[in-house]
């Protein structure tokens, strides 16, 4: 009869164990944490930076320096010249703008790429004085908010761990592209500077994001026009490994045009991270 007993409960705790225990796939799943995800060190680190510099009521331009300093990026967007309205020639001037409205209530957004976070500003005044700093200050901050960055929130199967055949892949495929671009881009763009134009770096959502244009067929890469039309003759692109595991692609297209992309390694797989050439303006 003891010998019954001890049987029964030994097999009553294997079920139990057996029930507790996570499968194999939400283990790898519960291990395996989003490629937007912020390194929380990271995060707090870069936000802990700015927590003696941001105040209320400081001169938006007083916070746009410090901030650009620590690193951070304007995160733009592309409706910003729509939400102005006008000829909103402040969207040129701050990057960073997503929108003002017409009682002087502006928002803006930063990036910081490393760890996929967003610094969204709320700003008060006459925009169109933004520069005036100190005492003299008429565009001054209301409140502001940390983020991380909207992106996808489950690592996809990488498609090979050989950077060619991933590029393949990527190139050929928009859901291999939608799962392998970070939440981020970071890009160089022209802006007008009077008697000439300037490039500065700054951030791109991935929703907003439409630069990258390859197209792999059977016969090669192709490039892809802005109207999604594909060129029937194929195009070689220039592959060069970089540091920690980084790819940097590009390519020439007719006698001066081209474009460039940086592949980080992330997450045991590339995601596309960096549009580091401007476009010709």
């Amino acid at each position: 009869m003891h010998g019954k007993i001890i049987v029964a409960l030994a097999l009553s705790a294997l079920v139990s164990a057996c029930d507790a225990a996570p499968s194999t796939d939400t283990q790898a799943r519960a291990a395996t944490p989003a490629v937007n995800e912020p390194a929380q060190s990271q995060v707090r680190a870069a936000e802990r930076v700015l927590e003696g510099v941001l105040k209320k009521d400081m001169a938006y331009v007083d916070l746009r320096n410090a901030v650009l300093a620590e690193g951070w990026l304007p995160l733009v967007d592309p409706l910003c010249e729509e939400n102005v309205g006008g000829e909103a020639a402040i969207c040129s001037q701050l990057a960073e703008l997503e929108s003002c409205s017409g009682d002087g209530r502006c928002l803006m957004r930063f990036a910081h790429g490393s760890d996929q976070s967003v610094l969204k500003v709320d700003a008060y005044g006459d925009y169109t004085k933004w520069p005036l700093s100190g005492a003299a200050a008429v565009l001054n901050v209301r409140g502001w908010e940390f983020s991380p960055a909207q992106g996808a929130t489950m690592v996809a199967q990488c498609p090979s761990q050989n950077f060619e055949d991933f590029l393949n892949a990527f190139a050929g495929d928009d859901g291999v592209q939608r799962d392998f671009t970070l939440p981020l881009v970071k890009v160089m763009q022209y802006r007008d500077a009077g008697e000439d134009y300037e490039t500065y770096p700054s951030y791109v959502s991935a929703a907003d994001y439409s630069g990258f244009r390859i197209d792999r067929g059977a016969d090669g890469f192709h490039i892809v026009d802005s109207t999604g039309k594909a060129d029937p003759m194929p195009t070689p692109l220039e592959i060069k490994p970089e540091a920690e595991g980084s790819y940097y692609v590009s390519y020439r297209y007719g006698m001066s045009e081209g474009n460039s992309y940086r592949f980080q390694h992330r997450r045991g797989c590339w995601y596309l991270a960096e549009d580091p050439d401007a476009p010709s303006p």
